[in-house]
């Protein structure tokens, strides 16, 4: 029987799919929207399958560690192999904490021999964290506390205690926990890590992190990922009936009647939702509210980490590290930041492309002066001193001309003046357009 029946199973095959065709190109043609609205839909549903949703206390974790030995000399610790910041967060996750209190403030002296304590590791933040959102971190009265910190000293030799450090102020809290795994800890430090000279020193009063030798740092390719614009457009504004469309020369504007997405040339983005929220008072509320809006967008923040808050402005900037080091770039790419308007109101700014696969450059490395050499310059060139916020090493965005997908990551210094991040070979031409 099964003989007799194989000649007809392809053509009766062949004829099933013709059927099944002409049934989808009837549907489509009866009716078009909704057809494209499925498939809008559908593409939306995957998009947001896709997108990272980052843990937020990822997005708030330190960004430098560095470890002081029983002799008080002091490394930068990286990783290709691992992620220290991820082992260490595990390691302080296991702390269980029995009391917190403050031991100094406005005591520069103390303040400074507590960050270069010996036999520690020390973990810095890009800017101040509210003590209160590291409490799915730290024990509860941890959290329970409401004080913000930019460092955190892990004794080496001590079980019982380790610091949380605020630099506004020179505050030092001590907190008292239970045995802390020091063996973890070390097992953590034997796994493959390089490590940078480097010195904790105070600029204008505000601490940061000097390289007294010559640094040499990697180059980097990248191929950059792009994001649709209709996939916002769906996520954001769905299928809603009152969505207008506003076509300029350099932009494109997609409205609804409490929000907007423009997309400009460059494949920046500004996102404007105008309905009145309740305006976040506490600063811990605000950075939720940074990284709420950024997982609701879908914005991408696999190398993000947060950067900076502008109290002024009521702005929070995330950006991308690389190799721990952070990225600058005049457009978008590269950093995202959220403000909060006074009539609840927000704005969130981001780039359809993000960093994607690292690729070969010619360039192996770049060497770069010592800290002191560079404000050495500086001060020659006739710079404000006093407007010197900080310096740090990190990575500016060079595009290639005829790729708008690949992007070279070139190493420099880069000084925040006056508010603004500028390129150190670039902050005496007194235009002030290179600033990040």
């Amino acid at each position: 029987m099964k003989e007799k029946l194989k000649p007809y199973i392809l053509p009766v095959s062949l004829c099933i799919a013709v059927l099944v065709s002409l049934v989808l190109i009837v549907a489509l043609l009866v009716n078009p929207a909704r057809f494209g609205s499925r498939m809008h839909q559908d593409k939306s549903a995957t998009l947001k399958s896709e997108v990272s949703s980052k843990n937020r206390y990822d997005i708030y974790s330190p960004t430098e560690i560095i470890r002081t030995t029983k002799s008080g000399k002091q490394g930068l610790l990286t990783s290709e192999t691992t992620s220290l910041t991820g082992e260490l967060v595990k390691n302080i996750e296991t702390y269980h904490v029995e009391s917190v209190k403050e031991v100094s403030r406005d005591n520069q002296k103390h303040f400074i021999n507590t960050l270069n304590s010996d036999n520690s590791l020390m973990l810095n933040y890009g800017s101040e964290i509210p003590v209160k959102l590291l409490s799915k971190i730290f024990d509860s009265k941890v959290g329970s506390n409401n004080f913000n910190v930019n460092r955190m000293i892990l004794p080496l030799g001590d079980n019982t205690h380790f610091y949380l450090l605020g630099d506004n102020g020179y505050h030092v809290y001590e907190v008292t926990t239970k045995k802390r795994n020091l063996n973890q800890l070390q097992n953590i430090l034997n796994k493959k890590i390089q490590s940078v000279n480097v010195q904790m020193r105070t600029l204008n009063d505000r601490p940061f992190l000097f390289y007294p030798n010559r640094v040499k740092m990697r180059n980097y390719g990248y191929l950059l990922a792009e994001q649709s614009q209709t996939a916002y457009i769906n996520r954001v504004l769905g299928n809603t009936t009152d969505t207008s469309v506003k076509h300029r020369k350099k932009s494109t504007t997609y409205s609804s009647r409490d929000q907007s997405l423009n997309f400009d040339n460059d494949d920046n983005v500004i996102y404007q939702d105008y309905k009145q929220n309740k305006r976040e008072r506490s600063y811990a509320n605000v950075l939720n509210s940074a990284y709420g809006y950024a997982n609701k967008l879908g914005i991408p923040l696999d190398n993000a980490r947060f950067d900076s808050y502008n109290p002024v402005k009521n702005t929070v900037t995330y950006r991308t590290f690389v190799e721990g080091y952070p990225v600058f770039n005049q457009k978008r790419l590269g950093t995202c930041s959220f403000t909060m308007g006074n009539g609840g109101a927000t704005r969130y700014e981001f780039s359809l492309l993000s960093f994607q696969i690292p690729i070969p450059t010619n360039a192996e490395s770049t060497t770069l002066p010592s800290t002191g050499t560079v404000l050495n310059q500086l001060s020659a060139e006739g710079i404000d001193m006093k407007k010197v916020r900080s310096i740090t090493l990190g990575y500016q965005v060079v595009p290639e001309k005829n790729n708008k997908q690949l992007i070279t990551l070139q190493p420099s210094w880069f000084v925040n003046y006056d508010g603004s991040w500028i390129n150190y070979q670039l902050i005496g031409n007194g235009t002030g357009k290179e600033s990040f």
